[in-house]
């Protein structure tokens, strides 16, 4: 932040994740808590609204002697769960299949209960399989919207069928949470309340939704043109853009806001968790 703005800082010195100290190796994680675990950093896809993606980042892959040493170590630290942090776990096949050999040599994830972010869209049988084998507790599906024309704006490939299939054989094996944004540029109310029922009637445990953040490598930088955005300056929540005003926004926070009381969910700062089924 710089005033009533941002300024871009210089861009960091790039370092080879397996030179990285291990959290898990250094002591630093108390035994029993709950951890993360990172297999790659960088994301294929560019979606506007993240910043995950954002264009020219360099994609790292640890060494299958770096991840096996890190399954180890989580292992010895008996967690309860583990969240795999990257993008996606199947958005990298050189990093999925060393995270599948390394499972393969510590079998961490038939004693401890695994999260993680999968795209649904390219869901192969390896990633099939490796679910089936492990104590899994949440498998997040990133849907953002079933109004095609929003995705192709936020520059997010996105097919309805294969995502809806991908969805249903994943929910076989493991429980699937649905997400979806709240705020995109060229959605509407009417769009919006369209996902939330298409993606309440697919097979899964949960629907979240995210209000739309304006991330300075994200929609700050890269809005299409004419997405006229207005966004609170401290916590970067939309306010209004094109498609959506104020009076808008706040219609449809009451509405999930009813929702999440009815169906028994939760609401908290930024999202809201709706039980599907």
């Amino acid at each position: 932040p710089d005033g009533a703005g941002f300024r871009r800082t210089r861009p960091r010195i790039p370092v080879e994740l397996d030179s990285l100290p291990s959290p898990h190796r250094s002591g630093l994680v108390p035994r029993g808590t709950m951890t993360c675990l990172e297999t790659h950093r960088g994301c294929p896809l560019s979606c506007a609204f993240c910043e995950w993606g954002a264009e020219k980042q360099r994609i790292q892959v640890h060494s299958q002697a770096a991840l096996n040493r890190e399954l180890d170590a989580i292992r010895d630290l008996e967690p309860p769960e583990v969240f795999v942090v990257d993008a996606g776990l199947n958005l990298n096949r050189k990093a999925f299949a060393r995270l599948a050999e390394a499972e393969k040599h510590t079998r961490l994830f038939q004693q401890v209960e695994m999260s993680c972010e999968l795209y649904a869209t390219h869901l192969r049988d390896e990633d099939f399989e490796f679910l089936e084998g492990c104590r899994t507790r949440r498998v997040g599906v990133g849907l953002q919207s079933f109004n095609a024309a929003v995705n192709a704006a936020m520059g997010r490939p996105f097919d309805a069928d294969r995502f809806i299939r991908g969805v249903s054989r994943l929910a076989t094996v493991a429980p699937v949470t649905i997400e979806i944004i709240l705020g995109l540029p060229g959605d509407n109310p009417v769009s919006f309340r369209d996902t939330v029922r298409r993606a309440l009637a697919l097979p899964g445990k949960n629907l979240h939704v995210f209000h739309c953040l304006v991330l300075p490598d994200g929609l700050m930088t890269r809005a299409p043109p004419g997405s006229d955005l207005l966004f609170d300056p401290f916590s970067l929540e939309m306010r209004s853009c094109r498609g959506w005003s104020e009076l808008d926004m706040g219609r449809i926070r009451d509405e999930l806001n009813e929702m999440v009381q009815r169906r028994g969910g939760r609401s908290h700062d930024g999202g809201w968790e709706i039980p599907m089924g």
